[in-house]
């Protein structure tokens, strides 16, 4: 789901969201780089909490696919208008995933590069700083 660079003009913020902290620092350091900051959620509750408070501040959700549990993470989230653009990252097996969560969002599988992150940023129409 595409975002538009103009709807998204001054939105800085980038949700993330997985259980390790060695993948929440490297993401921030590659959004940092980019312009943009990390709002870091170990699960998600702590997910829900952060996207409530900062959802106007919001240029794209990061969501790791085991530590949300699914699409019906995804569901609880009100639609805003625009909606928040969505990148999944896996660390499953092609497989294992859930093929109605991960048809509708570009992911990222792990381990990837921090390039690749820049590439789906750009491909989702987000503004870079």
């Amino acid at each position: 789901m595409p975002g538009s660079g103009v709807a998204y003009e001054g939105r800085r913020r980038v949700l993330v969201v997985d259980e390790e902290s060695i993948v929440l620092d490297f993401i921030a350091t590659v959004l940092a780089r980019a312009g943009y900051g990390a709002l870091a959620a170990r699960n998600p509750g702590e997910a829900l909490a952060l996207f409530h408070g900062h959802a106007a501040e919001l240029a794209l959700m990061v969501l790791d696919i085991a530590t949300i549990g699914g699409r019906e993470f995804i569901d609880k989230l009100p639609t805003l208008n625009p909606r928040i653009p969505v990148i999944l990252m896996s660390g499953l097996g092609e497989y294992e995933e859930p093929k109605n969560l991960i048809s509708n969002f570009p992911v990222l599988r792990k381990p990837f590069h921090p390039g690749d992150l820049h590439i789906r940023i750009r491909t989702l129409a987000l503004p870079t700083y």
